[in-house]
């Protein structure tokens, strides 16, 4: 009886590999459209230009010319000057700096591309590791259906596509969380030095996100998460302490390269405050409703200028609306499932929760600073998609409604 039954096993497992084959070929076929059709800002054509990428852009142009890490220049007007990314750790740029170089060694004034295509390779590499995240965690049943999620919700798919730091920072959280979940997995008490290495491995990947981008600080504490049920406080704290420590040595050199040029471990540029932001954020703290509305607005469609009327505004609130319902659903899932699955709860939770509150802190009501925590998301929202989900092709489709009525419209 099993050998009848293990040629139906093989044949199932072959067509869902299969199936996310394609899926995969399909999400990078979108960002390649959406790497040829968007312009540099303020240019317009089919897809607005992101007015940051040209600034990303400078930060890999004066690394690939002057070999050099950039210093922030305020004296040349504050936010939105052509240094204005300068703040950022180099990590991305440093991996970029080549490709740029590579992209117009080939073709002159086409490394934009080149590094887009890389941004793009970063964000099929998330949906992979959300597929690891949902699997070790929850089971195989939803780990399609995450890395579907990371591979087409609108933000992440838009943002995959651009010249900018936030791609490397989204695989680098999920490559954290992963590395946690395994940490976790291995119970095995008398294997205390493999324990420690894992941990290592848990605080090398956070130290990294630091330096993708300055808001991977937020991560740090997740590294106590790392030591599994079942250990001894003694053995527990070791393997923490390890964690914690392999993150700190990583990121203190970056934190005395900005104090040693800016007098701060976090610099920031001017502009970042209730007084000199832009009008739709202006007053975020003081008119929730209002940003809230653009907070969910800008989770359909990412590009403000995508939008318009009706029947965009209705797609916009009825994608919202599902996201929380599914965000909720999950929340409760999880819950209920017991007290050994709380633990995944917690480290979801802080992770969306951070990233939320570095937005407000920052008065920028965008959905796009979210998306390091996007493999939070992911995981729960498809858990609350649940038994209703009848495929990942439906899912994958709901997800880039907004973008395909935008451009019909």
């Amino acid at each position: 009886m099993q050998s009848e039954e293990q040629p139906v096993d093989e044949s199932r497992r072959s067509r869902n590999y299969n199936n996310l084959l394609i899926l995969f070929g399909i999400a990078f076929v979108l960002r390649v459209g959406i790497i040829l059709t968007t312009p540099l800002y303020p240019a317009e054509g089919i897809v607005p230009g992101y007015n940051d990428e040209p600034l990303h852009l400078n930060y890999i142009r004066h690394i690939t010319e002057a070999g050099t890490w950039p210093v922030y220049q305020p004296s040349l007007g504050g936010t939105g000057n052509r240094t204005a990314e300068f703040l950022q750790p180099p990590l991305y740029y440093l991996l970029s700096a080549p490709v740029w170089h590579w992209g117009e060694a080939i073709v002159s004034g086409k490394g934009l591309y080149a590094v887009r295509i890389l941004s793009a390779l970063l964000g099929l590499a998330a949906g992979i590791a959300a597929m690891r995240l949902a699997s070790l965690t929850i089971g195989p049943a939803i780990a399609s259906s995450a890395a579907v999620f990371l591979l087409y919700f609108p933000a992440a798919l838009y943002f995959t596509s651009l010249v900018t730091n936030d791609a490397l920072l989204l695989l680098l959280v999920l490559m954290s969380l992963v590395a946690i979940a395994e940490a976790r997995k291995i119970s095995e008490m008398d294997d205390l030095p493999r324990h420690l290495i894992l941990s290592a491995k848990v605080g090398a990947l956070l130290g990294l996100s630091c330096w993708a981008k300055l808001s991977g600080l937020l991560l740090i504490p997740l590294a106590l998460a790392s030591a599994p049920v079942g250990f001894s406080r003694k053995q527990a704290w070791a393997v923490r302490a390890t964690a914690l420590a392999t993150a700190i040595a990583l990121v203190i050199p970056l934190l005395t390269w900005n104090y040693t040029h800016y007098g701060h471990l976090v610099p920031l540029a001017g502009g970042y405050g209730p007084t000199d932001v832009t009008s739709f954020n202006r007053g975020a703290l003081f008119h929730p409703w209002a940003a809230a509305k653009h907070l969910f607005h800008s989770a359909a469609v990412p590009n403000q200028a995508l939008w318009g009327g009706f029947p965009e505004v209705s797609a916009s609130a009825i994608f919202t609306l599902a996201l929380l319902v599914f965000l909720g659903r999950g929340l409760v899932t999880i819950l209920r499932s017991g007290r050994d699955r709380w633990w995944l709860l917690a480290l979801l939770t802080l992770t969306l929760v951070g990233f939320a509150v570095h937005s407000i802190r920052f008065f920028q009501v965008e959905f796009r600073l979210l998306i390091p925590a996007f493999g939070s998301l992911a995981i729960l929202m498809m858990l609350g998609w649940g038994r209703l989900r009848p495929g990942d092709w439906l899912l994958a489709l709901l997800l880039t409604l907004p973008w395909i009525i935008s451009m019909i419209y």
